[in-house]
């Protein structure tokens, strides 16, 4: 559905535009840390291009941050790897990307959460694929408690994006009798997922 494109979307507009913000990517791995640097990277040539106006030159720019000259705003990236990434720094943006995979996500949190500024255009957005929900998987249980929560009791708006609900994710058949075949292999338990989450073949 592109909601990690559209949080370092987020991130980078929120950083480049004002100064003096510190922002902090944390990807699952070294491959999703690197795809991170290559979005901020593509976003900065295409504003250089589109919209030169709106466009800060940059002071230093490598695999693990991006620095504007002047505004003094910067993004840095790491891994869930590093317990304490963040943890020195005063941060206003701060995106974790598939978190759901971390595999210190608490431990994390509770270095992170006191390194975000309290002022009222902080943002932390938490954004993950599904990796299950039992007791190890702590981002499920924070997400379910800050869904079931009071608004007023929580600082978190939880949004799900369920696959069902996008259009790319069903295809037609290639004719009737694919189409045929396919309802006749299912299975009844198959079936009664179907009918219960109001799936298309």
């Amino acid at each position: 559905v592109g909601i990690s494109t559209w949080a370092q979307a987020l991130t980078y507009a929120f950083t480049s535009q004002r100064s003096y913000v510190t922002a902090l990517d944390v990807a699952d791995d070294v491959d999703g840390a690197s795809y991170i640097f290559k979005m901020n990277e593509l976003f900065y040539e295409q504003m250089a291009k589109e919209s030169p106006h709106l466009t800060p030159e940059k002071q230093r720019s490598d695999e693990k941050r991006l620095e504007f000259e002047k505004t003094g705003s910067r993004i840095m990236i790491d891994t869930a790897n590093n317990a304490t990434a963040g943890r020195k720094f005063t941060l206003q943006v701060v995106h974790l990307s598939e978190v759901a995979f971390y595999k210190n996500f608490k431990e994390l949190m509770q270095a992170l959460m006191p390194a975000v500024s309290q002022n009222p255009d902080t943002l932390v957005i938490l954004e993950t694929t599904a990796n299950g929900m039992n007791e190890a998987a702590s981002f499920y249980w924070k997400m379910k408690a800050a869904y079931e929560a009071d608004p007023e009791h929580t600082d978190w708006i939880v949004a799900f994006c369920s696959w069902k609900e996008h259009a790319e994710y069903a295809r037609e058949f290639y004719n009737d009798h694919f189409r045929t075949r396919f309802e006749l292999s299912l299975s009844a338990k198959e079936k009664k997922i179907q009918k219960e989450q109001g799936l298309s073949l």
